[in-house]
């Protein structure tokens, strides 16, 4: 018989792997959706997210990118795709680090700490919260919204959004790299 899911630990032992090799990973959320990806190396794992150094299409660092653990239902390493990637990669200007534990506020504390948008995302993976990290409470972050995607300009307003609804986070990091 055939899983239909990949256990966490096994989602773990493989991140851990391809952090410790710096190897670049493709990991897969959207069971619906076999053509979306995020791609990057490991920078960190807790017990309930994962967060990779984003890369684009050309291998250019774009964002950092966290996506809950008990999601993740394909990881791809060395596959041809990754090898491209890795083969146009700029090297990292900008080293990320972050701790293995509390890895959701960490990532969200560097959105607020560059000043860069952020996008957070629920369960629905098609719609997010768009923004700039106003404060980080307990179980709370606060967002700016921003006027759209591509102008990365604040609104005005405010979206509070709790972290146990949050599944997803890609900080901007274009202009840090």
């Amino acid at each position: 018989m055939i899983e239909d899911h990949i256990d966490v630990q096994e989602i773990v032992d493989l991140m851990s792997t391809a952090r410790s090799s710096r190897q670049i990973v493709s990991i897969y959320t959207d069971p619906t959706n076999w053509r979306t990806c995020s791609v990057g190396t490991v920078l960190a794992i807790d017990f309930v997210f994962v967060a990779l150094h984003g890369l684009d299409p050309e291998g250019k660092p774009d964002a950092i990118v966290l996506r809950r653990l008990d999601e993740i239902f394909r990881v791809d390493i060395g596959t041809e795709y990754e090898q491209r990637i890795a083969s146009l990669s700029v090297k990292e200007t900008v080293n990320f680090i972050l701790p293995d534990r509390k890895l959701l506020r960490a990532v969200l504390n560097l959105g607020k700490e560059l000043g860069t948008m952020v996008s957070v995302w629920g369960s629905d993976n098609e719609y997010s919260a768009d923004g700039f990290v106003e404060t980080l409470k307990e179980e709370i972050i606060a967002l700016v919204p921003a006027i759209d995607d591509s102008s990365k300009t604040r609104s005005v307003g405010l979206s509070v959004i709790r972290f146990d609804a949050i599944s997803a986070v890609d900080v901007d990091i274009k202009k840090n790299s």
